[in-house]
This record gives structure tokens, sequence and C-alpha cells, in this order.
């Protein structure tokens, strides 16, 4: 190969880079299809394509790589283009052959980077696809190409000489860059933190994307139009300006942080240049902030001033802004994407058509189907009309975002052309779509059955007296018995001194006894607080102090210490009471209204608090469940769960409402899986409800044994690979959502075998209504993250005397009604149901990105070696010194396993530094993980963590120093050890090429490009080579 090499400018260094990562895709490719009536020959395209190239020697290059350095070649003549030929049956084969034309990579060693295709229609119509790479053209050019194909292909069928067209003027792009040019868009971005640049609803991309991307195109409409045509006039700013300050503002209403750079695309073709072809694009940033009083007059005026600041730095591509910087040099993704910003705009005006053709002819764009950002937004004014088209990378997003995007960016231009000096944070950018859809998921009314749970139970009990009510290890209980020792409870309770509306204090152990306790407080007209004996005594002690509880009941198990304080009646055991022929007479006296019990959780700080559920909060979630799983007599739960948690009252009381029959697990059996599924069998039950924690030790030995029964899950987060393990049973499998202030659960949605990895919460139970709402109490749109506020039945009546706390969490809302924050972070989907994201007070912030916990715990616990994880943020030292560690319950001895295979998943800056094999991980009472039982734990600095040198291990134990010696010759600094990261401490892409270099030189192991970037210390580039 010969000719004239040349070194590349920033923006072919960046393009050449994308396309060397990713070398069996056309990620950079462009594309356009020229729809003609009338048959033409291939033989004219071969004509027509070489005379092309020799019109253009642009488009004859490559681009070689010589000593580790890509190169700009100018090909010799003689050089012509690819062109295939193809009959296709349809328009939709058509399409797919484009597709495929514009999708397949270029060769850049070799060249030239243009080709066609002719494709026929069996009516003689014939479509010419042209497909450019990005090195050698822009969107302008490649129409220029269009318009002369037509032209030429005109010519040579007549058999005339080619066409007469103005001479081009060749142009490339990388002018001489004024260094003061440089600098003003370093001032311009300095500080500016691109990891918040992540919308709610971005799916985390790892670190080796596909790029694959989608879109979709639509007018504005009429109101739209009408609104960028007001705020045109009004704001006096151009449509370009109205419309990137309204993509600034939807950005950011989705989620993004408030000081945001968007990629803007500026054409540097002259006018001059009407003819020449090249790539004259360049991309710039447009930074703007949206704070809490930021109006869209203000934004515009932002967003104007620096457009007509940066007017005479345009011609700088931003990827020279990148060189030896180390704000961006260490992105996650490297050059898989722009490490400046994720979003991109371009406004352009309709392409006027130099030469006329014949009408029928038809220009439209290709879209390769790859894209390195996560949205572009390309509006294009013809005539009167916007077109408005968005490509979404569809790893990041999916069509009913994009759309919903589109809707919601409508909505802002309205709000604000009626009024331009509102907040935009405090616009309502729910789309008429958006409102729909709530309001059906929202659609929960229902008549609820008459009574409280122990009407129903006692109309039960008189119904069938001597059906079975609770099963225990040494003994039946049937309901007529039951509520002979309920109503003995209540008459000791009356002579003890109880009246309505106390509080009565009850051991919480699981059985008969139990069972008759609560129905005999209730019939008295008093609430029970459980008493957890494995509680410390402190804890049981403030709890029977705040509620002033007159009376304890002991089932069993009630501590000395405590029994002096009060006085204690014990439970009337249901088996020494009279024959159950007769029912029993149970007098009692409760409303909807009154209190039921009262349940204590644990914040992240301060004292317990006791949440106050009442007897309608308790029937609503009862009676739903009952309907949703069409309970009978027939119905046979196990009551699994502790008695202190609030979910075992499902348990308890569900069965007991339609006259099934409740299974006591004795404590020993709850941990060990294999009794518990014998037990399942002998007693033949229909239900089980545990938390996540529970199911991973008994889905492993469960196999078919639960088959045809219901599984509730809850009270943790359900993640993929434990749903998949719980359907693989044959069970049905519900993943259920609530928190105690609203009643044990206020969500559910049943798993589906064709979907097991959709773990969504669902939508609201009966009379239940939910909203997900921003700082402010406002409603947001599907695919915002906000809180997630309750309403409905459900809600309970506060938290026991503390009026303002209650009044902070229980708030009235103005559409809801009576409600409670739940502080979980939550989003609605495009189906109306809802996610979740975990607390807020889980998401953490290292080194600028914003990172959620729950979110790497489910990457982890979905490799198959693992059971359980937890990630904490450590570091007791500035936030350069914090690191991720995970704390998994997997075989010691393949750690590295599992650390490899996350690092492959997730982003770099996620991947915890540490990972940490344990045994078990710490549970709560409940049978929940304890997170914060983590902070006193050691992070495991031995060969339990991967990424350590330690647990690199292999035979070459010198590897991380050779490395590290690399290293340093190529960054040119001494201070580098194997924790080193190349790109933070000075490398680059194109430096990243010589490293490669090197590295597979050293060691001769099988590595890419994109290794560099997936492991950029020593110490982790050599865990990979030991790998492979």
């Amino acid at each position: 190969m010969t000719g004239r090499a040349s070194e590349l400018t920033a923006a072919e260094e960046a393009l050449w880079l994308l396309q060397a990562m990713a070398p069996d895709r056309g990620v950079s490719n462009l594309g356009l299809s020229l729809r003609v009536p009338t048959v033409v020959a291939p033989g004219i395209v071969r004509r027509v394509m070489a005379w092309l190239v020799d019109r253009h020697p642009e488009l004859s290059v490559a681009f070689p790589v010589v000593d580790a350095v890509p190169h700009r070649l100018q090909l010799p003549g003689g050089n012509g283009p690819a062109v295939c030929a193809a009959a296709v049956a349809d328009p939709q084969e058509l399409d797919a052959a484009l597709r495929r034309l514009v999708q397949a990579p270029f060769d850049l060693e070799q060249g030239p980077l243009i080709r066609a295709g002719v494709f026929t229609l069996p009516s003689g119509a014939t479509t010419i696809g042209l497909a450019v790479h990005h090195l050698v053209a822009d969107g302008s050019a490649l129409r220029v190409l269009a318009e002369e194909t037509l032209a030429a292909c005109a010519s040579f069928a007549d058999r005339q000489l080619p066409p007469d067209l103005p001479a081009p003027q060749a142009s490339r792009s990388g002018t001489t860059i004024a260094a003061r040019s440089v600098q003003y868009w370093r001032d311009y971005v300095r500080d500016y933190q691109a990891s918040g640049a992540r919308l709610d609803c971005t799916r985390e991309i790892g670190p080796q994307p596909r790029l694959t991307a989608e879109h979709l195109v639509r007018r504005l409409s009429p109101a739209a139009r009408s609104a960028v045509a007001t705020l045109r006039r009004s704001l006096r700013a151009t449509e370009h300006i109205v419309l990137l300050s309204a993509y600034h503002a939807a950005l950011v209403r989705h989620g993004a942080a408030a000081d945001l750079v968007v990629g803007v695309m500026v054409s540097n073709r002259s006018p001059q240049e009407r003819w020449s072809v090249g790539s004259a694009v360049t991309t710039v940033p447009s930074r703007a902030t949206v704070t809490a009083a930021t109006s869209f007059r203000s934004l515009v005026r932002e967003v104007r001033d620096a457009t007509v600041r940066g007017l005479e730095h345009a011609h700088v591509p931003y990827e020279l802004l990148l060189h030896n910087d180390e704000t961006y040099a260490a992105a996650d993704a490297g050059a898989w994407r722009s490490r400046l910003f994720r979003h991109l705009f371009n406004f352009r005006l309709s392409d006027s058509v130099a030469i006329r053709t014949d009408s029928g002819v038809a220009i439209e764009e290709v879209h390769s189907g790859f894209s390195q950002f996560d949205l572009e937004l390309t509006v294009e004014k013809r005539g009167d009309d916007l077109l408005a088209t968005i490509g979404y990378s569809t790893e990041a997003h999916d069509a009913d975002f994009a759309r919903a995007f589109l809707d919601r960016l409508e909505v802002i231009l309205t709000t604000a052309a009626a009024d331009p000096e509102l907040p935009v944070a405090g616009y309502d950018i729910r789309s008429a779509a958006d409102r729909a859809l709530v309001r059906a998921a929202n659609d929960t009314a229902r008549t609820p059955s008459p009574g409280t749970v122990l009407d129903r139970v006692v109309a039960r009990a008189a119904a069938a007296p001597q059906a079975v009510a609770v099963v225990e290890r040494d003994g039946r209980t049937s309901y007529g018995r039951l509520l002979h020792a309920a109503e003995a409870m209540r008459s000791r309770l009356v002579a003890a001194g109880v009246v309505p509306g106390d509080v009565v204090g009850l051991t919480a152990g699981r059985s008969a006894r139990t069972v008759a306790a609560v129905l005999g407080i209730w019939a008295a007209g008093a609430a029970y607080v459980p008493l957890d004996p494995g509680h410390p005594l402190a804890r049981l002690r403030f709890q029977v102090t705040e509620l002033g509880c007159p009376v304890l009941v002991d089932c069993g198990g009630l501590p000395a210490e405590l029994a002096s304080t009060r006085t204690v009646l014990a439970a009337p055991d249901p088996r020494d009471t009279v024959s159950s022929a007769e029912p029993a007479v149970l007098a009692h006296r409760t409303a909807l209204h009154d209190l039921a019990y009262v349940i204590y959780t644990s914040g992240s700080t301060g004292q317990p608090k006791g949440v106050s559920i009442t007897h309608g909060n308790l029937a609503n979630v009862v009676d739903h469940f009952a309907g949703l799983l069409r309970a009978g007599p027939e119905f046979t739960t196990t009551w699994l769960t502790t008695f202190a948690f609030d979910i075992s009252a499902l348990e308890l009381m569900l069965p007991l409402t339609v006259g099934g029959r409740v299974v006591v697990v004795p404590d020993e059996v709850r941990t060990e899986p294999a009794r518990l599924l014998d037990l399942v069998d002998r007693y033949a039950v229909t239900m089980l409800q545990a938390t996540p924690t529970t199911w991973r030790l008994v889905a492993p030995q469960a196999r078919d044994r639960l088959r045809g029964r219901t599984l509730l899950c809850g009270g943790e987060p359900l993640l993929p690979t434990l749903a998949g393990q719980l359907l693989d049973t044959g069970a049905r499998v519900f993943n259920v959502y609530g928190p105690t202030e609203t009643t044990i659960w206020s969500t559910a949605r049943e798993l589906s075998r064709s979907a097991p990895d959709d773990v969504g919460v669902g939508r609201p139970i009966a009379n239940t209504r939910v909203e997900v709402l921003d700082p402010g109490g406002r409603p947001l749109p599907p695919f915002v993250r906000g809180e997630l506020c309750i309403a409905g039945a459900g809600v309970a009546a506060g938290y026991w005397q503390r009026p303002e706390l209650t009044a902070r969490r229980f708030p009235t809302h103005p559409d809801l009604g009576a409600s409670y924050l739940t502080g979980d972070v939550a989003s609605w989907r495009a189906d109306g149901s809802l996610e979740l994201f975990g607390r807020q007070d889980r998401q953490v912030k290292l080194r600028g990105h914003r990172i959620e916990l729950a979110e790497i715990e489910n990457v982890l616990t979905q490799d198959p070696l693992v059971r359980a994880a937890a990630v904490e943020l450590r570091g007791d030292g500035p936030d350069a010194e914090a690191y991720l560690v995970a704390f998994v319950q997997c075989p010691r001895d393949r750690v590295r396993e599992v650390w490899e295979r996350v690092s492959a998943v997730l982003p770099a800056y996620s991947v915890p530094e540490r990972i940490v094999a344990v045994d078990a991980l710490p549970t709560t009472h409940n049978g929940k993980i304890d997170v914060s039982g983590l902070s006193a734990w050691p992070a495991g600095e031995n060969a339990d963590t991967a990424p350590d040198r330690a647990a690199v291990g292999g035979p070459t134990d010198d590897l991380p120093d050779q490395l590290v010696a690399i290293w340093r010759a190529l960054l040119g600094r001494s201070a580098v050890d194997d924790s080193t990261n190349f790109f933070l401490a000075g490398g680059n892409s194109l430096l990243a090429l010589r490293l490669l270099a090197e590295v597979t030189k050293l060691t001769d192991a099988p590595i890419t490009l994109m290794s560099v970037f997936r492991a950029p210390t020593p110490r982790r580039m050599a865990a990979l080579i030991e790998a492979r």
C-alpha cells in the first residue's frame, strides 16, 4: 500500500479508536437510500462509485497502524469501492438489506471507506444504498454524494460523460486550532462532573457494550410547534436555542444532574465547500445549570449566551479537550462512549436539493443501528414542520421511554410558552398518556368485606366449630376450642382492668395459645404489641414503657426482668378448654378504626418507632390476598415468620378468615429446608411466605416439592436469580412489597416463567394508591425516580407518641389524602407497575459517580456461585481514599471467578475493590440481611479479596511488577504502583494503544484494546491476564 501518510486529528483519533474497539460493527457508519422508480443496472452504479472516489480523493483513504500509532493514508487511484447487487422480495426485505449494508464494518486498514448496494424490487423499482464511514464524510457530505450519485446514474445511463458539476473544494477537518480556543473549552467544562449526566431510567451499561441503538421519528404537534414559535419571539432566541434549552430541561427533569453538558453538533462547512465531502462536523459542549429556581427564560439566556461566545471556537473537536485531562480520562467506558457527555443534540434545516431529479425519487436516511450516546435528539425544520428524531441506546433505554421523552419534551415547550418565568423544576412534565397510565394503576377501589378480621374469624368458627384452625407438632386446635380460649383470654383481661384502647404486651411465640391470645385481646377492645424474647431486654422494656402496657400476656418465654414490672396473665391453652362441638360466644366490640396492634421498627438511627395498625388496615390487606389467591376452607399456610415481624399477621389471619388452617413451623425447622419441605408436604400447605434470605435456603432443595403452591416473597429485594429458582419449582410466585407503616404488603406482582428476570413489585393492592414524588411532593411520570408515597386503606394511624415524626412521614397529600412517605426510591414502568431501586439512604457517590449499592448486589447475586451479597462504601479518609467492598456467600477459593465476572458486567467505577467471601451474612430477627451489621466487619485484605495481588496468584508472580514498569515508562512518572489507574495518571486513548502493544509483547496474552479500559491498573491487568 503506497500513498501519502499523515497524523490523525483529534476527531479522527476518537473515531478510529471507537472502530478499533468494535472492529466487528459499523459503529461510525452513515447511510442513505436513494429510491428511484426505474431500473438502474449494477454496472452503472459501479461506474458511478469509481467516478465519485476519483472526484473526491477524501473517500479513498485508509487508516493503517504503524508502530502502534494509527495514520491517515491517501490511497492511489483505482481503488473503487465495493458495490453489491441483490433482488429483494418486498419493502421489509429491502429495509433489512439496507440496514446490513450500513451496519457492516469497514476495513480501516485497507479502505476506501465508502460502498454501495443496488437492490431491485419485483416492480422494477431500484434502491441504491450508500454507506460511508464518519471518518471521511458527515451527514451533509453524504447528501452531496447522494445528489451526485443520482445525477451520475442518469448521465452514465444515457452513455454521456459524467455530469457537469461544480468542482469540489478539498476539505479535511483538523485545520490549525488556536491554543486559546482549546483553553476556552477547557475552562468552560472545568470542574464538570460527567458522571451526573446519567438519567434515572438509564440502565447500567457494562465495560463491553454492544452500542446498539434504535430511533423514533415524530413530527412535533401543532401545540409544540406553536410553543417554539412563541418562545422564539418572546425570548428573542432561535429555534435551535429554544429546542436545545428544552432538551437540557427534559434531561434534568429525567434525573440528570442540575449542572449538565450536552453535546451539540456544529457544521464547520463553509458555503464554498458546498460540493466537498469529508467530515466537517464537530461536537461542542453546551453546559447549562437547571436549579430549583431556574426559569425557562433564564435557561434560554444561559444557553444562548454560551452558544454565542463559543461560536468562534466551534471548530475545536471536543475530543481534543480530553487529552491529558484527568477529569475525563478515567471514564468508565473509555473510548466506547463520550467521556464528556452522554446526550447529543442536532438542529438542522432541511437540505435543499441542488440537483433536480425525476419525480418519484426519495432520499432517506438509513440508521446504522449503533450509537455511542444514550440519547441523540435531532430536530429538522422542514417548512413549517419540525421533525424530531430521537435515537436511543437499546442497552440504556427502550422505545417506551424514547416515546415518553418526546411527549414530555412537548409538555416542557408548551408549559414554558405559557409562562417562561416559572421554575423549570416545578413543571408538571407528565403527558396525557402518563396521567392515564398512573390513573389506571391506581384504579384499585374495591368494596371491602364487612367487619374486622376478628368478626370474620368468629363467623367461621360459628359456621364450622370443629374444623381445624391451627396445626402444631403436638396437636390440632379447632375453631371452637380457639374461640373458647379467646373468650377466656378476654375475661381475664377485663378482670385485670384492661379497657378498650389499651395496648397489651404479648410474648411473641408461634402457637395456638398466641392465636387465642390475639383474638382475646381484640375482643377486649385492646391492641397487642408482640414482644420477642430474642430481642434485647432494653428494647422490650422501652416498648412496654412507651406504650404504657397495663398487662403482659405470657405465651411462654417472657423475661423475668420484664414480668416483674407489670401484671402478667398466662395465655389460655386451647387444648385445656371445653369441647368444641358448640361454638363459643366471644363477646367483642371492635371497629375498623380501632387499634389492632403496634409493631416496632428500627430506623437507621434513633429509637425504635411503634407503628399503630388499625383493624381497618389489617382487614384490607387480608381481604385483598384472600381474593387474589381465591382462598377458601382448603387454604393452608405455614406460620413461618417470627410473630414480631408484621408480615406474620397475614400468615396467621388470612387462613382463619376463610375457614382454612395455620400450620405452625417449629423454630428448629425454620432454618432447615429439608424438614420444612417435609412439613409442607405432610400438611398439604397451599401458601408459604418468606423473605428472600429464607427462600435462598429453601429454593435449591425444593425441586418440584413446591409445585402448585403459592409463594409470597417480600421484605427485601427479590433478585432475578432467586426468582428464577422459585419459578423453576413449579410454584405460583408473587413478589410483594410494603413497609410496616402501610400494613404488611401494599403492592404485588405475579412473576412469569416467560420473563423470570422481571422482578418488579407490581401494582397497588385493593384500595391502595401510590405515587412517585419529587422532593417537592409533586407526582413524577414513568421512568423518573422519586420517593414512593403510599396512600389508601393500609396507611397506619402513625407512630406511637411521635407527633412530629408522624406529621413528617404521614403527610396529607393534596391528591392522595392520608399517605406515607416510604423513603424507598421507585419509578413507574411503562406497563403501570412499579420498580424499586433501594433506600434513599443506600445511594452513595464515589469519585463523582452516583452508585446504587443495591444494583451492585443485584449483579453479584446473579452469579451462580453467590448465594447472597451485601456491598458497603468504606474509607475513612477523603473521597479519593473511599472504596467499595462486597461481602458474598460463596466458596472462598472461587472469589476471583466472581470478581472477574462482575468486572465484565459492571462499569469500572462500580466494581468492588474488594470482595470478601463469608460463610453467612448477618441477619435481623425478621430474617432480612442486616446491612448495618456489616460496618464492623473487616474488609478482608487477603486472598479472599479478588482484586488484590494475593488473589491473582498464577505462574507469573512478578507480573504485576513487570506491568508497573510498563505503566511508569509510558506515563513518564515514577510514582506508580500496582493500583495506579492508567487514565487517572495521565494516560489517554492513543497512549493506551502503546500500552496494549507493550503488554502483548510481554505476556503474549490474547488481550484487546478494551482490556486496557476494563483493567486500567497493573493489578487488575495482571488478574485479567492470568484469567485468560
